[in-house]
């Protein structure tokens, strides 16, 4: 999964809440690792994000620098 940033770097004018609910849905549906998000796909998301913004934010994870940048963001949101 992608940290604040790196989904702010994708998708720059994404407001805050949307990137909290992005990272939250992740954690729901599971995304325990940075390997996790290869298998995330565009309905797991369709919750919180339009289509658009699903495709260019899973086309970004799909660099292997990325997904593992994001792994931070879901240890803060799993122990919150």
């Amino acid at each position: 999964m992608a940290s604040a940033d790196d989904i702010r770097a994708v998708l720059p004018n994404i407001s805050e809440d949307s990137i909290a609910q992005i990272l939250t849905r992740l954690v729901d549906i599971g995304v325990e690792s940075s390997q996790d998000l290869q298998h995330v796909t565009e309905e797991d998301l369709s919750a919180v994000m339009r289509p658009i913004q699903a495709r260019k934010l899973l086309a970004a994870w799909s660099q292997p620098d990325q997904s593992q940048t994001g792994m931070n963001a879901i240890k803060i949101i799993s122990k919150s």
